[in-house]
């Protein structure tokens, strides 16, 4: 069969996606690639896939996303009305400190009384002021300190409680601001209050950054953090995985191996702009892609041969739905959706179906020779069966006869 000249076929596809860009109409595009596509197939003597253009299968990669539903549980009470504190603060601070004048007062006047006249008889005023006066003045000054302490606690706890409102949780440093401390320090008397159960189902994160005031919030931070988790453990497999795949070692072809190295970035590019954009249909479309094109360079490492089939795909296609992806990712994150933007957004994935099928067809054709000696093989087979009278039909035969 003849070649056919796609010269500048590149250069066309980039110019129909730059088009339909700058003119936010993607309604023609997955005909122009279908057709280039098919253009591209001819060429390579591949047989167009059955379907292009139509909504593909899903993939059966899970899209984790960070947070849960909110289930609509909320404690009754988030904080009581009355902390801690709040009666024995004043009553230590005013005992305290009165305690502390009358012992203070009177370890000062017996000081002076046995400095400015010493006698024997004085001695025992002494031992007073040095055993009963001085420790009860340090006492009295500490419960005083207590109280005054656990005054200011109950004033900032009032504060932290008026800037809550109604939330559910709040940033520490929102707090330390409000009150006019460090964050260390709103922490520590945070952790004291929740021991306190003035905040009566309050719960700080791992990292002391954020206060929640209900269990329900707290259970869907912990369910957050569990997924975040097993989302960087499946990620840590996911790029072992993919150096194991795209590991050039002890390959000699050096057009394989820059193949292989240019595959890997496009991964990982499609990989980034899949994980920014939430919608998870669009992504189970990326990671069937990203799946395909994984397991078209694994066949590629034990065929090698069929690398200028692939080379076609990379050329033309590759930076294709990288853009596409990327334009996609931008129409996403638009603050309002409109008509235009979901009807763009609809086209994209459509012609995402169209790419993804295209590969599908490129990697089964890498077995096409085999399945063609297979054939071949079972054709012999039966023919030897036939000439040894082992056949079904010789059987069936023989059954009728008797």
């Amino acid at each position: 069969m003849p070649e056919k000249d796609n010269t500048g076929m590149g250069e066309r596809i980039q110019s129909m996606v730059e088009d339909a860009v700058a003119s936010m109409n993607f309604e023609q595009l997955n005909r122009n690639i279908t057709g280039s596509i098919q253009s591209v197939f001819e060429e390579l003597n591949i047989q167009m896939p059955q379907g292009t253009g139509q909504k593909g299968s899903k993939a059966p990669n899970v899209r984790y996303h960070y947070g849960t539903e909110k289930t609509g549980e909320r404690a009754v009470t988030r904080y009581v009305k009355n902390p801690p504190g709040t009666v024995t603060g004043p009553v230590c601070t005013a005992l305290g400190g009165v305690f502390t004048g009358i012992f203070g007062l009177a370890s000062m006047v017996m000081f002076a009384v046995q400095s400015a006249v010493p006698s024997a008889g004085l001695a025992m005023a002494g031992h007073i002021t040095l055993y009963v006066t001085i420790p009860l003045t340090i006492v009295s000054a500490v419960v005083m300190a207590k109280g005054i302490s656990l005054v200011g606690r109950v004033r900032r706890f009032r504060r932290y409680t008026k800037l809550i409102g109604e939330r559910t949780y709040c940033q520490v440093k929102e707090l330390a601001s409000a009150v006019g401390k460090n964050e260390k320090f709103v922490v520590r008397d945070i952790q004291k209050l929740i021991e306190n159960r003035a905040f009566t189902n309050g719960h700080l994160d791992a990292q002391n950054t954020c206060l929640m005031l209900d269990d329900a919030t707290y259970r869907q931070y912990l369910e957050t953090q569990e997924a975040y988790r097993q989302r960087s453990l499946e990620e840590q497999e996911r790029k072992q995985a993919d150096r194991s795949i795209f590991a050039s070692d002890g390959i000699e072809n050096p057009e394989l191996v820059r193949a292989m190295e240019e595959g890997s970035r496009y991964i990982e590019a499609i990989r980034r702009a899949n994980d920014a954009i939430p919608g998870e249909e669009i992504s189970e479309k990326l990671y069937r892609l990203e799946a395909l094109i994984k397991k078209i360079f694994e066949v590629l490492k034990q065929k090698p041969e069929q690398l200028p089939k692939l080379r076609k795909f990379m050329q033309y296609y590759m930076p294709t739905t990288l853009k596409l992806v990327q334009t996609y990712q931008e129409l996403d994150a638009q603050p309002t959706e409109g008509e235009n933007i979901r009807q763009s957004k609809a086209e994209i994935e459509k012609t995402l179906d169209t790419i993804n099928l295209a590969y599908e067809k490129l990697l089964d054709s890498f077995f096409e020779d085999a399945a063609m000696d297979i054939r071949s093989d079972i054709t012999v087979l039966e023919t030897m069966l036939a000439q040894e009278g082992l056949t079904k039909n010789h059987f069936e035969n023989q059954s009728g006869g008797e």
